[in-house]
């Protein structure tokens, strides 16, 4: 296995190319942390939902989060390994395809298991993406799109709890 470390193409921020990744890459890290967020204000409702017990809503935080942060590193170098983009996409399909499946599944057993695949694409979103933004912009940008990058993910995690209620009150 050989590192990818060939010179990347730089963006300049305010171009087409730089805005449409930084909104990529921050919608990204930021869905991820939203979910993180939003995802304890559900569970009144997925235990109506499923009859769950405590045990159980314990495990869907649990599967989500131990799996999310357990992976933060290894997927960092993993897209050191098999290239930034290659490894963010992977963590975007799993992260949308367990949101899909865990809004269809009809068992607390397959939701928990696709909390937890939903973390692993949520820990291969969000180094991936930081590590975009270091990769395609200049030092003078950098800061500006990192600082964006943060401001935006940390928001919508502070914003997970009300969307989370809104959409379960309104669901």
């Amino acid at each position: 296995v050989k590192f990818q470390l060939m010179a990347s193409r730089t963006f300049p921020l305010f171009s087409l190319a730089g805005m449409g990744l930084l909104i990529a890459v921050t919608l990204a890290s930021a869905s991820a942390f939203l979910l993180g967020s939003a995802l304890g204000i559900a569970l009144p409702s997925t235990q109506k939902s499923f009859d769950a017990e405590l045990t159980d809503l314990q495990w869907i935080l649990n599967a989500h989060l131990l799996v999310e942060s357990s992976f933060l590193l290894a997927s960092g170098s993993l897209a050191d390994l098999y290239g930034r983009r290659r490894v963010f996409l992977i963590g975007i399909s799993l992260f949308s395809v367990a949101s899909l499946f865990s809004a269809l599944t009809t068992g607390i057993g397959q939701l928990i298991a696709l909390q937890a695949l939903q973390g692993l694409g949520g820990a291969m979103m969000i180094p991936g993406s930081l590590a975009l933004i270091n990769t395609h912009f200049s030092e003078e940008n950098r800061g500006l799109a990192i600082g964006i990058w943060a401001g935006v993910s940390a928001g919508m995690a502070a914003f997970g709890p009300p969307v989370g209620g809104f959409l379960i009150y309104y669901a």
